[in-house]
């Protein structure tokens, strides 16, 4: 399984506080986009956010799962990712204007693909524990589906991106946190995080 001075409820509870923060901030942009003059500023500094959080959970969590799994595993993880982002790009190519592609609604849209590959990453490592597992894999797939829906909507304003984007990444702070507290024993037992 896994050690849990290295990836556990901690890490957890850190990416749900950072997704949580930058929904609240992704709100305070659209206030600032309420201003005719701010609207231009407001949507860059949400894109912006969006982007150096989903870099920095992504390298942790890769790093994480790195010097925890072996290397078959990682290649897993990693697959599971590129099919995922694959998946949207699939579906972004699909829908019939591309005119008014929000680049937002898509950072965020791979938010929920992180999410999602983490949460069923979670689910196979404690498939032991059948219930959290179930609820961890639901977890993953509704995150997932409704990241890949936000990630292809065309014809979204700036300011309804923005709100959207900011709902949805407080939904998945939320759900994090959430985790973490559905988790939190287990990452204690030893039985569970040592690797048999």
């Amino acid at each position: 399984m896994l050690n849990g001075s290295k990836v556990g409820s901690p890490s957890l509870v850190a990416y749900g506080v950072l997704t949580i923060v930058l929904g609240m901030a992704l709100s305070a942009s659209g206030t600032l986009m309420t201003n005719p003059m701010g609207e231009e500023l407001g949507y860059l500094l949400a894109e912006v956010f969006t982007g150096i959080c989903l870099v920095i959970a992504s390298v942790s969590v890769g790093v994480m799962r790195a010097k925890i799994n072996s290397t078959r595993n990682v290649a897993i993880y990693l697959l599971a990712w590129t099919l995922s982002v694959v998946s949207w790009f699939v579906c972004w190519i699909l829908q019939p204007s591309t005119e008014d592609f929000s680049l937002l609604l898509s950072l965020a849209g791979l938010h929920g693909l992180f999410w999602g590959l983490w949460c069923v990453g979670l689910a196979l490592d404690f498939r032991s524990l059948r219930g959290r597992a179930a609820i961890l894999c639901f977890f993953g797939g509704t995150t997932c589906s409704i990241g890949i829906i936000l990630a292809t909507r065309s014809g979204i304003g700036k300011l309804s991106a923005v709100t959207a984007a900011a709902c949805y990444l407080l939904f998945l702070g939320t759900q994090t946190l959430v985790t973490a507290a559905l988790l939190h024993r287990q990452f204690e037992r030893k039985n569970v995080l040592v690797r048999s």
